[in-house]
This record gives structure tokens, C-alpha cells and sequence, in this order.
């Protein structure tokens, strides 16, 4: 089945797809709503397979297991830190615990 997309021309990055009846220049005036000009998209009609690539570029790369490290880590560091505050008294809880202070007294152990 054909479908109907438009593409980024610099990037080739899939912007919008259309199964059925579209019609030809509904997408690039959907892409040129959206902040595109004319010059920088280019709308066609794509086989099954050239919208699967598409689809498959447009994904974004796995992370990777450093990433994934420094994430836990992150995680880890921001948990002890708000540990340390409820214990050492920096933050009480339902007295001074806001959003901003509790954010600040944790930023403040890490």
C-alpha cells in the first residue's frame, strides 16, 4: 500500500504520511503550517517499503550502556542525597518540603 509523505529535503527526515486519498499538496501545506517553507519539504507518494526506512530512520538510536550507566548513577546520587537531607533535618517533610526546596537541598548534597 502507497501512502502519501512529506519529507525534510536537508535531513530526509520523514515530517507527515497520509494513507488514502490525500491529495497532492495537502502535506506540504500542513508541513509549511508547521513552520516549513515550500523550498525545504518535498511531498510524494512512497512505497510500503521506502515509508518503512522512513519510519526506521526516524526512530531515535538505542542508548547506550554507558548512557544507561549514567542514568542509574544520577538516579542513585539524587536518592542519597534526598536521604541525607531527611536525615540530617534540611528538609522536614510537610513543613518546608516545596518543590523548589526540596529540588535545592537535594541539588545542594549531590
Amino acid at each position: 500500500m502507497n501512502r502519501r509523505v512529506s519529507i525534510e529535503i536537508a535531513t530526509g527526515k520523514l515530517i507527515e504520511s497520509q494513507s488514502g486519498t490525500a491529495e497532492h499538496g495537502a502535506l506540504l501545506a500542513n508541513a509549511v503550517a508547521a513552520g516549513f517553507t515550500e523550498a525545504e519539504v518535498e511531498e510524494k507518494v512512497a512505497s510500503q517499503a521506502e515509508y518503512l526506512a522512513l519510519l526506521d530512520a526516524a526512530q531515535p538510536p538505542a542508548p547506550t550502556n554507558e548512557a544507561i550507566y549514567d542514568q542509574v548513577l544520577s538516579r542513585e546520587r539524587a536518592f542519597a542525597a534526598l536521604l541525607q537531607c531527611l536525615n540530617d533535618g534540611s528538609i522536614v517533610p510537610g513543613a518546608n518540603a516545596t518543590p523548589a526546596a526540596l529540588k535545592a537541598a537535594i541539588v545542594a548534597k549531590m
